[in-house]
């Protein structure tokens, strides 16, 4: 702002008369003004903070994006097994990944628990081809699934059992 313009904006503002209504609207355009340097200010002090996905167990429903501060970020993942360092995205950070042991769907990263095994989600069922996608029984033979047999079932060799794993004619 130049000097005259400077001195032209004074010359209005000290002749014109102050109403109340015009000092009430100067202090409310003045209150606003305040808050939305607040509100800069505190959207601002986020960045300082993480977004983690807090889950209470191994389904994704139990899952809720929090964001707290980068130190206690890091101490809540210590804590937590089933939590990670990003907003949730799907399942838990504590499902299980496929072969790892299962008692149902929802503990499986894949969402398919099959015979006692996490599987994935697009297998091929037993007597189809397992030439494209892995079998959901985990037992792929000649290229065609067979369904295997838990442990403690009675065996003759490794591909019969899920574990893959036949010792002293019992799967393990």
């Amino acid at each position: 702002m130049d000097g005259t313009t400077f001195d032209d904006l004074i010359k209005r503002l000290v002749s014109k008369r102050l109403t109340r209504s015009d000092a009430l609207r100067g202090l409310v355009a003045s209150g606003a003004a305040l808050a939305g340097v607040t509100l800069i200010a505190e959207s601002g002090a986020a960045r300082g903070k993480r977004k983690i996905c807090h889950c209470t167990n191994e389904t994704a429903a139990s899952c809720k994006t929090i964001n707290i501060g980068k130190k206690a970020a890091r101490k809540h993942l210590r804590r937590h097994d089933c939590d990670y360092g990003r907003e949730c995205d799907g399942p838990s950070g504590c499902c299980h990944v496929n072969t790892q042991a299962c008692t149902s769907d929802a503990q499986c990263c894949s969402g398919f628990c099959g015979d006692g095994t996490c599987r994935p989600a697009d297998c091929a069922n037993v007597t189809e081809s397992c030439a494209t996608l892995s079998c959901c029984s985990g037992n792929c033979q000649g290229g065609t699934c067979f369904a295997c047999k838990s442990a403690t079932t009675p065996c003759i060799q490794n591909s019969e059992c899920c574990s893959l794993t036949c010792s002293g004619g019992t799967c393990a």
